[in-house]
């Protein structure tokens, strides 16, 4: 069973590229975000990070909003709400790389 995610699949749970990723990083581990799992390298736990994200309140409003929140010196951060369609192809998207469900 796999239990860390690459930086690569974290990216892509949360719907950014790769680069994007590497930008939001500080602002996101700002607003709670799990760090990469000590002695691993870029990996990050599978569980925190679905935690995190299927958590209500760690979604900020969109940038261009004025609920928007600002993390470190006012720079927005922008993340679409996972909806249940999202979260069903990640599911999948793990499942036919990694095997179904145990």
């Amino acid at each position: 069973m796999k239990l860390v995610f690459t930086k690569e699949e974290v990216a892509a749970a949360l719907g950014k590229s790769l680069r994007r990723f590497d930008e939001l990083r500080p602002a996101l581990e700002g607003m709670g975000f799990p760090r990469p799992v000590p002695g691993l390298g870029a990996c990050w736990s599978i569980l925190q990070v679905s935690q995190w994200i299927n958590a209500p309140h760690v979604i900020p409003a969109p940038a261009s909003s004025p609920e928007a929140v600002t993390v470190g010196g006012g720079a927005s951060v922008e993340l679409a709400s996972p909806s249940a369609a999202n979260v069903l192809d990640i599911q999948k998207h793990l499942e036919a790389r990694y095997g179904g469900r145990a």
